[in-house]
């Protein structure tokens, strides 16, 4: 019987989950942006308010 080539265990493997803990209040200062969402939303929100939109409007966001 040949013994099996044993493949190097993954990094992920091994090393334990980092958590993050957001809340769900409202943000209040930027600093407290923790998804950076004015840097995400704010082209969205540009559209949204800009005087020529007209409605119906329909607008998607996909995620990682």
């Amino acid at each position: 019987m040949v013994e099996e080539d044993k493949q190097p265990v993954p990094d992920w493997v091994t090393t334990p989950p980092e958590f993050t803990i957001v809340s769900d209040g409202a943000i209040t200062v930027a600093e407290d942006d923790n998804f950076d969402l004015g840097y995400r939303v704010g082209p969205l929100f540009d559209i949204l308010r800009h005087r020529d939109t007209k409605t119906p409007f329909a607008a998607a966001i996909y995620g990682d």
